[in-house]
């Protein structure tokens, strides 16, 4: 059977429902219906698994434990956040930095 015989839709992030997700679930849904090699893996690490395997006719669960780390919470010590995390770097630290919008992170 050569790799042109399979089709795999990946999605992940799935806990983050909207109208676009939806629509798509629901079209994949449909085709799964039509075409039995075609395949679907839905990923999410706070997915709604046994309801979304409901809705698709009892599929299987693959569950993969996470991994927990200790997370500190830092404000930001100057006006440049980009020194902070400059800092932050040079000190061996790992840096997670969240802005509230497009225009910030654009920035």
């Amino acid at each position: 059977m050569g790799a042109g015989n399979h089709q795999v839709l990946v999605l992940d992030e799935v806990h983050e429902w909207n109208l676009n997700l939806e629509i798509l679930v629901a079209w994949v849904k449909k085709r799964l219906l039509q075409d039995a090699s075609f395949k679907v893996v839905l990923m999410s690490a706070t997915l709604e698994a046994e309801r979304l395997s409901q809705f698709f006719g009892g599929a299987p669960i693959i569950s993969v434990p996470g991994r927990l780390f200790p997370v500190t919470v830092e404000q930001p010590q100057g006006r440049e956040m980009i020194l902070d995390v400059e800092r932050l770097l040079r000190a061996g630290r790992n840096v997670l930095v969240f802005q509230p919008g497009k225009k910030e992170i654009g920035a």
